[in-house]
């Protein structure tokens, strides 16, 4: 409903309440039944103006959510979307983490078949050099014996090396946000250094024209994924 309307309905409620006021000091037999009666009436019309109010502004922060691109939250990251996804028709996958150990062990063997299957699908897989301080720091965090997140990416390297539309690169500085983008369905989620990379908060978005959200961090993956443009982009 627009304000002005907004505004009628508002004015109208105040009359109201305003004419049961007036027939009730009145006095008498039938004046303050008849206020008594508007008073009611406008008492509901009051509370239907703020439910209307709140209703509106609900309305519109979904709004703006959706036409960022935010579709839903989840409070990990090992999610059924994932499998789902996975195995339906699909022709492009962009992935970001440290090692990506459970991806692998999850779709190791889907992705490669999906791969030599269809030539036309593209897939970038962008993996923090195991060598670097913050992949080492990252996998101490988790618990992990030091090599684990050297030993996973040498099996993906081992296993994708021939397959042509499969390209595995390594990041030489740390990120901030693990990325899984599949056509046009991401999901996002922040690196705390307190959670395993599976157990943080992970966002969906869904890919549209207008959302800038998604778009964000579609540009940031192609940035990450070619140093040189990362590198001009902070002036470098």
């Amino acid at each position: 409903m627009p304000l002005s309307r907004h505004l009628v309905f508002g004015l109208i409620v105040i009359v109201i309440l305003a004419a049961g006021t007036i027939f009730v000091l009145l006095g008498g037999q039938v004046k303050p039944a008849i206020g008594t009666s508007l008073l009611a009436s406008g008492f509901v019309g009051f509370l239907e103006l703020v439910y209307r109010y709140v209703v509106r502004e609900d309305t519109r922060r979904t709004d703006a959510m959706t036409a960022a691109g935010l579709f839903s939250i989840f409070d990990h990251r090992d999610l059924d979307r994932y499998h789902t996804l996975m195995h339906e028709r699909w022709q492009r996958l962009d992935i970001l983490g440290y090692s990506l150990r459970n991806f692998y062990e999850s779709f190791g063997q889907t992705l490669l078949d999906r791969a030599q299957a269809d030539s036309k699908i593209c897939v970038r897989i962008l993996v923090v050099n195991p060598a670097t301080a913050q992949s080492k720091a990252k996998e101490a965090a988790e618990g992990h014996a030091a090599g684990t997140f050297a030993t996973a990416i040498e099996a993906m390297k081992v296993k994708y090396n021939k397959v042509a539309n499969i390209e595995i690169r390594l990041l030489e500085e740390d990120f901030t946000t693990m990325v899984f983008r599949i056509d046009d369905v991401m999901f996002v989620g922040p690196q705390f250094q307190s959670l395993p990379s599976k157990a943080t908060p992970t966002f969906e978005m869904q890919k549209g024209k207008n959302a800038w959200l998604f778009h964000a961090y579609e540009r940031e993956f192609d940035a990450l994924w070619n140093p040189r443009v990362l590198h001009e982009k902070r002036g470098a």
